[in-house]
């Protein structure tokens, strides 16, 4: 995995829904991850930008304040709720 480019991801999908829910911290996370998973930076920034972000913080509401999602638990629930699989990554990268 390149770190710049999960810096880059990263960094250009602050804007998403979710961002807010994670902060910088939990968001650079969960890109690490996901691009370590074998993810490419397409699949990693539509995921970001996707209902799958949103259902993962909803998740940790009760456990974690806002802002301080935490980037690890977030990955856990997509590959849980098989959200990294091919066709989901294909449909979300199409949209």
């Amino acid at each position: 995995m390149d770190i710049n480019a999960a810096f880059t991801v990263a960094h250009n999908t602050t804007d998403a829904y979710s961002f807010i829910r994670f902060g910088w911290s939990g968001w650079q996370e969960l890109t690490r991850l996901m691009l370590k998973h074998g993810l490419t930076p397409a699949q990693a920034e539509a995921v970001l930008r996707s209902k799958w972000t949103r259902w993962a913080a909803d998740e940790q509401s009760g456990a974690s304040r806002f802002g301080r999602m935490s980037g690890r638990k977030a990955f856990q629930f997509l590959v849980t709720h098989r959200a990294l699989r091919a066709e989901e990554l294909a449909e979300l990268v199409a949209a």
